[in-house]
C-alpha cells in the first residue's frame, strides 16, 4: 500500500502542476471573424463600436443582429445610418427594396464583407476579388480618391487585409471613394434619393486588429 500511496502522491502532484500550467500560461489568440461588436479578440469590432459615439457625437449607437429587412423595418424615426460589417451579406429582394426606400428617404447605408450574395450583385453590376493568397504576407496599399482625405502616403495593412477589390462596377452609378494599388476599387458609393449605398470588401479594416494600429485608425 505504501508504494501505491506514493505513486497516487506523486501523480496528484504531477496532475496538479499540470492543471496549474494549463491556467496560468498565455492564451492563443483567437482568430475567428465574428465582426461582433462585443467581441475584442483581432477580427471583432469593439473598437469601433466604442468609437461610434465620438465619430457622431450625440447619436444613439444600437446594436442588433437581425435580418436586414426586420431592421431597417424597425428603424428609429428620423435620419439614421446602418453598418453592416460581416464575412458574407445576403441580399435578397426583399431587404434591397427595404434597402431602397430607406436611403431614398435620405438615410445611409454602408456594408463592409468579404462576400456579397443574392440580388446585389446583379442589381449593381458588382464582382468581388482578392489578388493575394492566404498564405502570402504581401501588403496592399489602399488609399482614398478624395484629395481632402487621401493620404499622402498610403495605408498598408498586414495578414492581406486590404486585397480585396471591386472587378467590376456599374460605371455609370457608381463613385469610387477608395483605390487598392492606386488602380482597383475597394470603396464605392451608390446615390439613392437623398440617401447612399456605400460598399467595402473588406471588414477587416473595420476590426480590432486594424483599429489598434495608427494606420487602421485615421484610415476607419
Amino acid at each position: 500500500m505504501s508504494g501505491l500511496r506514493k505513486y497516487l502522491i506523486i501523480g496528484s502532484i504531477l496532475l496538479v502542476g499540470y492543471l496549474l500550467a494549463q491556467y496560468f500560461s498565455p492564451k492563443p489568440t483567437d482568430w475567428k471573424q465574428t465582426y461582433l461588436a462585443k467581441d475584442k479578440i483581432p477580427f471583432g469590432t469593439y473598437i469601433l463600436h466604442q468609437q461610434l459615439t465620438d465619430i457622431f457625437p450625440g447619436a444613439k449607437v444600437k446594436t442588433v443582429q437581425t435580418a436586414i429587412y426586420n431592421t431597417l423595418q424597425a428603424k428609429p424615426a428620423g435620419p439614421s445610418n446602418y453598418l453592416l460589417i460581416a464575412g458574407t451579406v445576403k441580399v435578397d429582394a426583399l431587404d434591397y427594396s427595404e434597402m431602397v426606400k430607406y436611403m431614398q428617404a435620405g438615410n445611409n447605408i454602408l456594408i463592409a464583407a468579404d462576400q456579397l450574395q443574392g440580388i446585389l450583385l446583379d442589381t449593381l453590376k458588382l464582382k468581388v476579388r482578392a489578388n493575394y493568397s492566404f498564405r502570402s504576407k504581401r501588403k496592399f496599399p489602399i488609399n482614398f480618391v478624395n484629395p481632402l482625405v487621401k493620404k499622402e502616403y498610403d495605408y498598408y495593412f498586414e495578414k492581406g487585409i486590404s486585397s480585396q477589390y471591386f472587378s467590376a462596377i456599374d460605371t455609370a452609378r457608381a463613385t469610387v471613394l477608395g483605390r487598392v494599388q492606386n488602380e482597383q476599387a475597394n470603396f464605392v458609393r451608390y446615390r439613392f434619393g437623398k440617401g447612399a449605398l456605400y460598399l467595402m470588401p473588406n471588414p477587416q479594416l473595420l476590426t480590432n486588429y486594424s483599429l489598434l494600429k495608427e494606420d487602421g485608425m485615421d484610415y476607419a
